[in-house]
């Protein structure tokens, strides 16, 4: 009084929170007394100090200041400070999360990894919590050693499943309520489970300080009831109901859900993220059924790293395990095929074929069944098998007949196998690419990132092969983007041929720049996998190349090892034939262009139509013939693939589609100028141009 009436007077009192109850009331009672006196109070503490201010001073005028919480990259910034620029960005970003943007835990984590405990929650900031939380009454305590359970974010019908009842209705909204007012927990604005609601701890430390609370017993039986809980009310992330089972002791359950997650992990482009889920799932002493599920999980994603040994030989021991028909058969079935077929194992490929066209599928593989037959369907067209591949491709018909509405990957099964026997063995390029575009759409609509990335990459030479080079392009360059962000090697391979291509089309140095720059990517890709598909694909790359450099030696050279690369590939060998009679027409080497489309001419009539190479083979071995002066044979292998042309030609719906497939396709065109002059019929192929 005597301070207060001689001068204005502040008193400051530090940590409020700790002060003594008595200290509290003597200061309450001084600003009643001295309510006219120039007395300023300034009490300094933590939220629940509110909650111990008597009411003598929230009956005076009291002005609460919340001091917001520090921002992240306050925190951040912060943090680098103090642990030097030697600090990994994890733990950066790790330790600012775990502070909330509280300035005292902030202090203690840092002094935790400057120490070397940086895994460590400090002692001193759990028992500072661990002593807050004591000071919640029974009931709150208890909802909060429950809610921690589930991790920083829970739901209340999960807490009243693991207190089982002990708490009545309104005692347990009484305590979430008070956890609320103690600003321990907050709502969430939006619930990750459908009729729940979410709340979340305000810091994750508040949970962690609740948890180390529970006994070990606790956690084991906590973590099996949150699991039970999720698995009933349809938490989508198999892998936290699989987290919350295997610590609950509850093997059996949550080895189906580790694979689940690892399955979903495949689908979702990231391979490495399965292999990790079936490590856990390991762990959960799979039994002999559950062992061929995992084996061809690992298998499938060992794959998609390019550790294609290690994939066949999960695949082989998890054929042994799992009988015929089985959903995870047709999955390593399927594997163990397209491997075989990049590894040049014709036999294999065989007698995996035999074995699925003798298997009958259970009720639940429909969908690798199809996608089985999918997949061996393109491999024979591409083998040029066309007897066989048609046969694949009526048996996965009939299995997507009745159940196309089911899955949306069945429609690009289907429409992936139809589209490539088109664009391969068959005469209607139109209709290929609107299949392929079909598939592609499905596999992003089904979530199959992988599938859906090498999809994509197919519809490059779709485009390329109908004389739409700008929408090519910016595909490919779409699909390259994509495959960069998945790092998975398969799409890697996909994107960078089919960017590789299109540059070749229309070719400047910067684009000749662009082509050697993704070849030399691949390069130790193919070498590291031993691909043979793929060493004679970016082989035919490189000689093309090779070629416009004006470098005609290497060109040749590389054309004829990626011919003996592709010996067993009968579809795509005529690719490397069209080079190869191109590069020595050029250079008026007749007798080997000679022998050579004689060859060109006996693929082309021993597999029936090829696509896009039925036409082009045919016309450069009229142009050897008739360049030799044989113009009779000439003119008959020119008019073969001029009508073969004006088929594909008639075929295309858009008119002005067909006239860019016509004239903007440069060796249509060529077909077309040498008919004009050799050819004495014209009104067919007016009649292409124009839609007849």
């Amino acid at each position: 009084r005597a301070e207060s009436s001689a001068r204005p007077v502040l008193l400051v009192l530090e940590d409020l929170h700790w002060c003594d109850a008595l200290s509290i009331r003597l200061v309450g009672e001084a600003l009643e007394e001295l309510a006219g006196a120039p007395l300023l109070v300034l009490g300094l503490g933590r939220p629940e100090m509110r909650q111990r201010l008597p009411e003598v001073w929230l009956r005076r005028v009291c002005v609460e200041l919340q001091l917001p919480a520090l921002g992240r990259r306050a925190c951040e910034r912060l943090a680098r400070l103090c642990l030097g620029p030697a600090a990994a960005e994890s733990q950066i970003v790790r330790i600012a999360s775990q502070a909330g943007g509280n300035p005292l835990y902030l202090e203690q984590l840092l002094r935790a990894a400057a120490e070397g405990r940086g895994d460590e929650l400090p002692a001193t900031v759990l028992a500072l919590l661990q002593s807050r939380v004591s000071l919640l009454s029974g009931e709150a305590r208890r909802v909060a050693q429950a809610a921690s359970i589930f991790g920083t974010s829970f739901w209340i019908g999960g807490v009243r499943s693991l207190l089982g009842g002990s708490l009545s209705g309104a005692a347990l909204e009484e305590a979430i309520e008070q956890l609320w007012r103690r600003e321990v927990i907050e709502r969430s604005s939006e619930s990750r489970i459908s009729g729940e609601r979410e709340y979340r701890f305000v810091h994750a430390l508040w949970r962690d300080a609740a948890y180390s609370l529970l006994t070990d017993e606790n956690r084991q039986l906590g973590h099996r009831i949150a699991g039970e809980f999720l698995v009933r009310v349809g938490e989508p992330d198999p892998l936290v109901i699989a987290g919350h089972l295997f610590t609950g002791g509850a093997l059996d359950q949550a080895l189906g859900h580790y694979l689940h997650a690892a399955d979903h992990a495949l689908h979702a482009g990231a391979p490495e993220l399965a292999l990790q889920h079936a490590k856990q799932a390991r762990l959960c002493s799979p039994g002999e059924a559950a062992l061929g599920e995992l084996l061809s999980v690992e298998a499938r994603a060992l794959s998609h790293r390019s550790r294609w040994q290690e994939s066949l030989a999960h695949g082989s021991e998890g054929l042994a395990r799992v009988p015929a028909g089985r959903r995870a058969w047709y999955q390593i079935v399927q594997n163990q095929v397209s491997l075989a077929l990049m590894l040049g194992r014709s036999e294999v490929v065989t007698a995996l074929t035999q074995q699925l066209l003798g298997a009958l599928p259970d009720e639940d593989a429909h969908l690798e069944y199809a996608q089985s037959m999918s997949s061996l369907s393109v491999t024979y067209a591409m083998l040029g098998q066309r007897a066989l591949a048609l046969r694949l491709l009526e048996r996965l018909r009939e299995a997507c007949a009745l159940r196309l509405a089911e899955d949306l990957r069945l429609r690009g099964y289907l429409a992936r196998a139809r589209a490539s026997f088109l664009h391969l063995l068959g005469a209607d390029p139109w209709q290929a690419l609107y299949l392929a575009r079909q598939a592609w759409r499905a596999y992003v609509e089904a979530g199959d990132v992988i599938t859906a990335t090498v999809s994509r990459s197919s519809l490059v030479p779709f485009l390329v092969e109908l004389g739409a080079f700008d929408e090519a392009e910016a595909e490919a360059e779409a699909v390259c983007a994509e495959a960069e962000r998945l790092q998975a090697e398969l799409p890697l391979l996909t994107s960078f041929l089919s960017a590789a291509r299109v540059r070749l089309l229309r070719p400047t140095p910067e684009r000749l720049t662009q082509v050697e720059r993704l070849c030399a990517r691949a390069a130790p890709i193919i070498e590291r996998q031993n691909n043979r598909i793929f060493q004679g694909l970016f082989g035919l790359t490189a000689a093309e190349l090779a070629v416009a450099r004006g470098r005609s030696a290497e060109a040749e050279q590389g054309l004829r090892g990626a011919l003996a690369q592709l010996t067993s590939v009968a579809a795509l060998r005529p690719y490397a034939l069209r080079l190869l009679l191109r590069l020595l027409l050029s250079q008026g080497r007749l007798d080997e262009a000679a022998l050579l489309a004689a060859e060109a001419e006996h693929t082309v009539n021993e597999l029936g139509p090829l696509g896009e190479f039925d036409i082009h083979l045919r016309q450069l071995s009229a142009e050897v013939s008739l360049a030799a002066g044989q113009h009779r044979s000439g003119c008959a292998a020119l008019e073969r693939a001029r009508d073969a042309l004006l088929l594909r030609a008639g075929r295309i719906l858009d008119r002005s589609a067909r006239r860019r497939y016509l004239t903007a396709v440069p060796l249509n065109a060529r077909v077309l100028v040498l008919s004009r002059r050799w050819l004495a019929d014209r009104g067919s192929e007016d009649e292409g141009l124009d839609g007849g």
